[in-house]
């Protein structure tokens, strides 16, 4: 497994079409918040392409052909690889050459997905494993505060003045301000 790696990153390298197939690794601690963020990232930087996110969860027989049903431009999230059994990640290590050419996809797994996928889709692996990052629990604080000051520096706002505005019903309606808002904790005034 690579280095930890920022979402954002991980979102660049996507968007410019550099991994078809990515892996990455999160606690279970912070899974639903790392999921949440890379899919507000992409549907983000998806706004001036055609592209859409969506989400496929499992791998059993269906979870490949609902992963197709998306068009090339697309970003899939795939989660549940954990609680894959040894029968599915085989099926999987042999189908692997039909998610070639398809949408861009990336496995949202736990570091015991990583290693069953290593384990029992070894072909698999050896095609993604390079392309698996992780997102370390202790980095989530460092990459809010960068993400918060990416947020600052592009639109010369303070924190505060976005909560100010937004309690004003002053904010554009510009999702940049929501993720603004939600960073902060202050979800509650998206959309005032």
């Amino acid at each position: 497994m690579s280095e930890a790696v920022e979402v954002a990153e991980l979102v660049d390298n996507l968007l410019l079409g550099q991994d078809d197939v990515t892996v990455l690794v999160v606690s279970a601690t912070f899974g639903d918040a790392v999921l949440q963020e890379l899919e507000e990232e992409l549907a983000f930087g998806l706004e001036e392409e055609a592209g859409e996110v969506s989400s496929v969860e499992g791998v059993g027989p269906k979870g490949i052909p609902r992963i197709l049903e998306r068009p090339a431009g697309d970003v899939v999230l795939w989660t549940g690889l954990e609680a894959a059994s040894d029968d599915d990640l085989r099926r999987l290590d042999t189908a692997r050459n039909r998610l070639m050419g398809g949408p861009m996809l990336v496995i949202v797994t736990t570091e015991e997905g990583a290693a069953q996928l290593r384990r029992h889709a070894p072909n698999l692996w050896s095609w993604v494993g390079s392309r698996c990052f992780v997102v370390a629990e202790q980095d989530r604080g460092a990459q809010l505060e960068r993400r918060l000051e990416s947020l600052r520096e592009a639109t010369g706002l303070t924190d505060e003045a976005v909560i100010t505005r937004a309690q004003a019903g002053e904010l554009p309606p510009d999702p940049v301000f929501g993720e603004w808002l939600a960073l902060l904790g202050r979800g509650d005034l998206v959309g005032v």
